[in-house]
């Protein structure tokens, strides 16, 4: 994990859990009770570790995903889209300028919860 932190690397995993389980409702299937959206959890979990692990999702893909779902997720809060980007560049320890950078290169790459 050279460029990508632990946080970041857990803030990738449940951002993608939450669009994943989002992405299951909006499509008409159901979950049967609490219990088994843990347990699918759980394996959606291991699984993404293992492709990570395995360098099967690149770390610039984590970086990438992670900034603009935490951006979506923080803007509301934030007055000004530059405190957004301040609020990242310190939560990842990522420069502002990378920031800018993703948000304006990526942004709609990651079609969240389509």
């Amino acid at each position: 994990m050279s460029d990508v932190g632990r946080y970041m690397m857990e803030r990738f995993v449940v951002s993608l859990i939450d669009n994943y389980n989002i992405y299951h409702q909006q499509h008409g299937a159901p979950y049967e009770d609490v219990l088994e959206r843990y347990k699918m959890n759980d394996t959606l979990n291991s699984f993404i570790t293992y492709l990570i692990d395995h360098k099967l999702i690149e770390e610039s893909t984590i970086k990438r995903y992670t900034i603009l779902e935490e951006f979506a997720k923080i803007i509301g809060e934030a007055k000004h889209k530059t405190e957004a980007v301040n609020t990242l560049s310190q939560r990842f320890n990522i420069s502002k300028r990378t920031i800018w950078n993703i948000m304006k290169d990526h942004k709609g790459r990651f079609n969240s919860n389509t």
